[in-house]
């Protein structure tokens, strides 16, 4: 009978340790991830990533929202060519 009680006071602080670890391992993958050391660098093209010319706006007199979105149109094709190696 204690041989018995001995084996699940055992099993039980296995499955414990075993879900502990699981979770320890969870936290430093997400903190980790959330740093973003696991994305890719993002591409460069003149001295902006792709984040930043995507957000920029012009440098010349805007009127026109569709102005706004040909420029964000060549800036996306300058850097899709870039990071190409073209």
């Amino acid at each position: 009978m204690s041989d018995s009680s001995s084996n699940f006071k055992h099993r039980v602080r296995q499955i414990a340790v075993t879900i502990l670890v699981l979770l320890l391992a969870g936290i430093l993958i997400w903190s980790i991830a959330k740093t973003g050391h696991f994305s890719p660098p993002e591409p460069v093209y003149q001295g902006m990533t792709l984040r930043q010319w995507l957000t920029a706006e012009p440098h010349l007199s805007v009127t026109s929202h569709e102005d706004i979105m040909s420029y964000r149109r060549s800036a996306r094709s300058c850097s899709a060519r870039s990071s190409a190696g073209g």
